[in-house]
C-alpha cells in the first residue's frame, strides 16, 4: 500500500467515531439524574462568617489610616526641607555664603570647604603670544 494511514480509514468509520464521541459528550450534559445527586463545590465565600470579615475589614481601614498618617508626615518634611532649601538659595543668591555655611552646619551638619581647583589666576601658558604675556587660566 502506498500513503499514508489515513487513506486506509473509510469515511463512514471517521463518521461513526464521530458520532459517538460526541454522543457521549452530550449524554454526560443530559443526563437524567436528580439534580440532588450532583455534588456542586462550596463557593469560597460560603466557609466565612461575618466576624472574620468584619475583623479583616478593620484591620485593613487601621493599615490605610496608619500609612494616611505616614504619608502626610513625610509630605510635611518634604514641604519643609523645600522651604529651608529655598532660603538657603535665597542667601546664596544675596552673596550670604558665611550665613549658608553656618545654616548648612547647624541643620545637615555639613561644612563647605572651598574648592581650590575653581579659583582663577595668573599663570603664564607657553607659545601664546599676546600683548600681555600671562593669561588668565582656570586650574
Amino acid at each position: 500500500m502506498v500513503g499514508d494511514e489515513l487513506d486506509s480509514i473509510q469515511p463512514y468509520s471517521i463518521s461513526m467515531a464521530r458520532y459517538q464521541n460526541n454522543h457521549n459528550l452530550m449524554s454526560e450534559i443530559f443526563v437524567a439524574l436528580p439534580t440532588s445527586t450532583i455534588d456542586v463545590p462550596k463557593h469560597y465565600y460560603e466557609e466565612m462568617n461575618r466576624e472574620s470579615l468584619e475583623s479583616t475589614i478593620s484591620g485593613l481601614s487601621e493599615q490605610v489610616a496608619e500609612s494616611k498618617e505616614q504619608h502626610k508626615q513625610q509630605l510635611d518634611r518634604a514641604q519643609k526641607g523645600r522651604e529651608e532649601f529655598s532660603e538657603l538659595m535665597k542667601m546664596l543668591r544675596e552673596n550670604n555664603a558665611d550665613e549658608v555655611k553656618r545654616v548648612a552646619k547647624e541643620r545637615f551638619d555639613m561644612e563647605f570647604v572651598d574648592n581650590p581647583y575653581s579659583t582663577v589666576e595668573r599663570v603664564p601658558i607657553d607659545k601664546v603670544e599676546t600683548v600681555e604675556s600671562p593669561v588668565y587660566k582656570q586650574l
